[in-house]
């Protein structure tokens, strides 16, 4: 005998009074809009699943209204507003940032978890003014910071311990070993000629194309074996860094790549291989070593030469960390800039075509 929808009602009232069915009932593997009666929740699900007793997933405390989440949501960040339709922890949901009134989608759960803003770095989860102290004191303890520290990318005012020299630098160029501009320019800088020589004894076969600078930036040249062109800093050119296609033990541009993303406690590191069993077996050994826990979140293949521009793209948009592990200490940030992290990998990947 078929079950008409008066017959599920009267049956749902007797199994479930406290809910109440918003559609037609159509078959009992057919989803429903069903409402809870006692606090209002609005769901979409099985007519058979409600007919069974099953009971109001936010009565039962496994999904967290709306209010409860602004609530939590204003003692955990009260720079960020919902202007979008919240459905639950794992909806996406338009968000604005009220510091610079950036509008961005991400999932509520992220943001209770003290996921910010992505373009003002308005994170609760934020390294503090000691902890920025501390790491800056290891990398140069030459500078004083006079400002009090709040973010990477907000110039704090400093000086100078060796000529007393002031001047607004930005914390994450502090942190790149960034020092006193003024002690910079007094030394006695080598010339683009000495370097091209230098260079030439080091590495006869690497062509100077781009103007050495001094060793603070990067410069353009081309291996002569392969005819490629590549960035790399003066510094580590003579210190015998050689083309991508030349490293015999290293990544080939000539190869298939693999960018693969591990995450270990407040951390995502990256890296690319041309094989990815071997060198997650390195790692493996560095995090044994170190008694942590890792898990590989993501790998992605395509052509050596894309992986490598891929990952040289995430190193200068995303806000790298030192994790203090060989092989994470230049590729790797916080856990909270997951989302920033994939975000980037898909722009990049739609701007070049996908994978080629």
């Amino acid at each position: 005998m078929k079950i008409t929808h008066k017959d599920f009602v009267e049956r749902l009232s007797k199994v479930n009074p406290d809910l109440e069915m918003l559609d037609e009932y159509q078959g009992a593997n057919k989803k429903v809009h069903v409402r809870c009666k006692k606090d209002g929740y609005v769901w979409y699900v099985r007519a058979s699943t409600i007919a069974a007793s099953t009971k109001c997933p936010a009565c039962s405390g496994n999904i967290l209204l709306e209010s409860e989440f602004l609530v939590r949501l204003a003692s955990k960040n009260d720079n960020i507003e919902i202007i979008g339709n919240y459905v639950d922890t794992q909806t996406h949901v338009l968000a604005k940032c009220k510091v610079d009134g950036y509008e961005w989608l991400v999932k509520p759960n992220n943001l209770l978890q003290g996921k910010g803003c992505p373009v003002c770095g308005n994170n609760s989860l934020r390294k503090t003014h000691e902890q920025f102290i501390k790491e800056l004191s290891s990398i140069n303890n030459k500078v004083e910071v006079l400002d009090k520290y709040f973010k990477n990318n907000k110039k704090l005012k400093t000086r100078c311990l060796v000529d007393g020299n002031e001047w607004y630098v930005s914390p994450v160029d502090l942190l790149r070993g960034v020092g006193c501009p003024e002690c910079h320019f007094n030394r006695i800088r080598k010339t683009h000629f000495d370097f091209v020589l230098e260079l030439f004894e080091v590495s006869p076969h690497i062509e100077v194309i781009g103007d050495y600078c001094g060793c603070g930036g990067t410069i353009q040249v081309k291996c002569k074996k392969h005819n490629y062109v590549f960035k790399s800093t003066p510094s580590r050119l003579l210190k015998g860094a050689s083309c991508p296609m030349c490293r015999k033990y290293g990544y080939s541009v000539e190869k298939p790549g693999f960018l693969y993303i591990i995450g270990f406690e407040s951390f995502i590191g990256f890296g690319i291989t041309n094989f990815p069993t071997a060198r997650y077996a390195s790692h493996n050994k560095t995090f044994k070593k170190h008694g942590i826990t890792e898990i590989l979140i993501a790998e992605i293949s395509g052509s050596g030469r894309f992986i490598n521009e891929l990952e040289r793209h995430l190193k200068v948009v995303l806000p790298i960390v030192d994790s203090g592990l060989e092989g994470f200490k230049t590729e790797c940030i916080l856990l909270g800039d997951k989302e920033l992290l994939f975000t980037e990998i898909e722009a990049f990947k739609w701007k070049f075509g996908g994978l080629t």
